[in-house]
């Protein structure tokens, strides 16, 4: 497979196959040169770098504004790759993820119509030894924090908004290894490994 990468300048302008009033795109060999073009580029338009293999293509980072009065926008992951079926077993994508994660210093991830912690990817602290979620549903979560409103109800999410909400954490309930309910503020990512750890308690009991 063919790898390479672009660079976009700014979206919100749209494409102009001319390149004059439009977006630019820029290609590259390696992910080195599209970051240090990305690096010059304005932090006020929102910026992207992607990957290719020329016929499709994966935005990993975008340059986008976390709150409605932000002047200049923060690098987010744009996606993560092992989602994209296409993509979650090329080994170049995975290096280049994690080479945009460190050089950048990103620090959040867009995931479906909203911003949360970029993963860590190791297991939960030990704060969570023993505890599972009451309900795996994720109806069941009581409050989301958004950074900039604080604690809101779930369906606050889908309210209309200039920008994505940064999602922090959830508020849900747990229930210890005595039986004890416990409230539980958790990362969207710890969320989804108690979830996993509660399915598979539930299947072991039937």
């Amino acid at each position: 497979m063919n790898i390479s990468y672009y660079t976009i300048d700014d979206m919100r302008l749209g494409h102009d196959p001319k390149g004059i009033t439009g977006w630019r795109i820029r290609h590259f060999l390696s992910l080195d040169k599209a970051l240090a073009q990305y690096r010059t580029m304005s932090p006020r338009g929102i910026k992207t770098l992607g990957v290719t293999d020329g016929v499709r293509v994966l935005e990993l980072v975008r340059c986008q504004p976390l709150f409605p009065d932000d002047k200049e926008g923060e690098d987010v992951l744009a996606a993560d790759y092992r989602n994209f079926p296409l993509w979650c077993k090329v080994p170049e994508v995975a290096e280049a993820e994690q080479e945009c994660i460190a050089s950048l210093r990103l620090r959040y991830l867009m995931e479906q119509e909203r911003i949360i912690p970029i993963p860590t990817g190791k297991k939960l602290s030990k704060r969570f030894k023993g505890i599972r979620l009451r309900s795996c549903d994720p109806a069941s979560i009581r409050w989301v924090y958004v950074a900039g409103q604080g604690l809101v109800p779930p369906n606050a999410l889908k309210w209309p908004r200039p920008t994505l909400p940064l999602v922090l954490y959830y508020m849900v309930e747990g229930i210890m290894k005595n039986g004890a309910i416990v409230t539980l503020e958790v990362t969207p990512w710890e969320y989804e490994q108690l979830a996993c750890r509660t399915k598979e308690w539930h299947a072991q009991k039937l």
